[in-house]
């Protein structure tokens, strides 16, 4: 899996643009093939801060999203941005989930009896 994390900040003139751009977005990219989440957030303490959050199955599917129509108007948000954007992918080989609360949770509990 591969993770698309994109960060801009925006200015308070261009931030409703730049939701109302974004949130169009969101349904088209989840339907592309491939596309296991796309989501968007909004810094609850600073919201012109606003992040995208993609994941993809694998590389292949990336690449296509990043030549699409919707990636291109993706790409003229990061151009309203008034901090360099943060742009990151993440090569993801492995998650866990509650699972690994519940492990480490147990583990805890059986270290600290045993002390």
């Amino acid at each position: 899996m591969i993770q698309l994390t994109l960060c801009v900040t925006t200015s308070d003139r261009d931030r409703p643009s730049v939701l109302d751009t974004l949130r169009r977005l969101i349904e088209p990219t989840r339907v592309l093939s491939g596309c296991n989440c796309c989501d968007l957030f909004q810094d609850a303490q600073d919201p012109n801060r606003i992040a995208l959050l993609e994941r993809w199955e694998d590389e292949a599917a990336l690449n296509r999203h990043l030549r699409s129509r919707p990636f291109r108007a993706i790409l003229a948000v990061v151009d309203l941005s008034v901090e360099p954007p943060d742009i990151q992918f993440d090569w993801v080989a492995q998650g866990r989930g509650l699972d690994y609360i519940e492990q480490t949770l147990c583990t805890g509990v059986a270290l600290e009896a045993s002390q």
